[in-house]
């Protein structure tokens, strides 16, 4: 018969000089909370560039009526984020007496349809036209939609990137707003583009501005 193993012997609990080289339950949940930046986002594929191409090609000279759209869908669905704002940017768009939603915004003149992100207007009720555009409001809207659709050259515009990133840090804009201006980018083009492509459209849009925003975050001073 083989011989009997030995007795198990019982663990002995860490020394403390071992035990204060392990952090502390309250250390583990600091780290776990600690704020990591966002992971980044997928490459464009050939399939974005050529949604990219054919939404710039659609686009071309409304840049007044974009920029109207984009922050008008901005600050009536996150007011909250006019205080990041001067005055000589807001103009029109200043929040008053804020509206509980969205207000519908009629699509592009001749377009039949609204491209799936904004609904028919109400036949009984007309659509709520977008603030008028401030000069300031305009330029900022013509910065994101060319760093957009110029996403695949991001290296050439640096010093534009160095420039907001300083200017949303003097401003103290959270970071947390990029996903909200991204929402209202999309409405508006979803109002603006009449396209049988919209869904890739928009998809690489997104993508595109997603992108733009994880090169923003880190140049913040």
């Amino acid at each position: 018969a083989p011989p009997p193993s030995p007795p198990m012997k019982k663990a002995s609990p860490l020394r403390p000089s071992l035990a204060r080289t392990f952090p502390s339950s309250s250390a583990l949940r600091s780290f776990s909370s600690l704020s990591l930046p966002p992971p980044a986002p997928p490459p464009l594929t050939a399939e974005d560039s050529a949604a990219l191409r054919e939404s710039s090609r659609l686009l071309a000279g409304r840049g007044g009526e974009l920029s109207a759209t984009l922050y008008t869908a901005l600050f009536s669905a996150h007011p909250e984020l006019a205080q990041y704002f001067s005055a000589s940017f807001l103009g029109a768009y200043a929040p008053k007496d804020p509206p509980a939603e969205l207000p519908a915004v009629a699509p592009h003149p001749g377009s039949s349809e609204t491209g799936g992100g904004g609904g028919a207007a109400d036949e009984d009720e007309p659509p709520h036209p977008a603030a008028a555009p401030t000069l300031m409001s305009k330029v900022m809207a013509h910065i994101v939609f060319h760093l957009v659709l110029n996403v695949e050259s991001l290296p050439r515009f640096a010093d534009n990137l160095d420039a907001i990133a300083a200017k949303h840090a003097s401003r103290a804009i959270p970071p947390s707003s990029f996903p909200h201006l991204a929402d209202a980018l999309l409405a508006t083009l979803s109002l603006h583009l009449s396209s049988p492509n919209l869904p890739a459209i928009l998809a690489a849009w997104r993508k595109s501005y997603s992108a733009v925003a994880a090169a923003l975050i880190p140049r913040r001073p």
